[in-house]
């Protein structure tokens, strides 16, 4: 059997984490996130989505931000692809 080194490629993970860089602020709030970019933002609770469906596969992609129910600052950003 094949065997599988878990953590191999961590150091590729850690070089593309460089090279990422976001056009929002850390401190950004759900109420800026709207004012700035409502435009198909699918609102629930503490989430604002902007998905779109795939063309290829069943399912959507795009991005999710969660939000600080207590500071309503930015919490967590989760970005999903399917073409």
């Amino acid at each position: 059997p094949a065997v599988v080194h878990r953590g191999a490629n961590i150091s590729h993970m850690k070089d593309g984490a460089k090279k990422v860089h976001f056009s929002f602020p850390t401190t950004l709030t759900k109420d800026e996130l709207l004012e700035n970019s409502s435009e198909n933002a699918e609102e629930d609770g503490k989430n604002v989505k902007y998905m779109i469906e795939s063309e290829v596969y069943m399912g959507d992609s795009g991005y999710e931000f969660e939000f600080n129910d207590v500071t309503g600052q930015l919490k967590e950003v989760r970005i999903s692809w399917l073409p």
